[in-house]
């Protein structure tokens, strides 16, 4: 396997700690205020980006439910 570059490796470790600092802030959100869906659904999106399917599709699964009975 070919070795990375030093700006490679450099931008990679720059994307993990975006993806770190984005949960994290949008955790502290939902901690904040647990009614806030667009943090709830960008957070399962990033589950799902991060290889946690089946977290994030519970969550998905939790935010059509509950939209689904509001409209009621």
């Amino acid at each position: 396997m070919a070795e990375l570059s030093v700006w490679h490796a450099h931008f990679l470790q720059l994307a993990r700690y975006n993806v770190w600092a984005t949960r994290r802030l949008l955790e502290e959100a939902i901690a904040t205020d647990p009614s806030h869906e667009e943090a709830r659904l960008y957070l399962a999106f990033l589950h799902g980006h991060e290889g946690k399917r089946i977290r994030a599709a519970q969550e998905y699964r939790e935010r059509v439910v509950r939209a689904s009975f509001e409209d009621l």
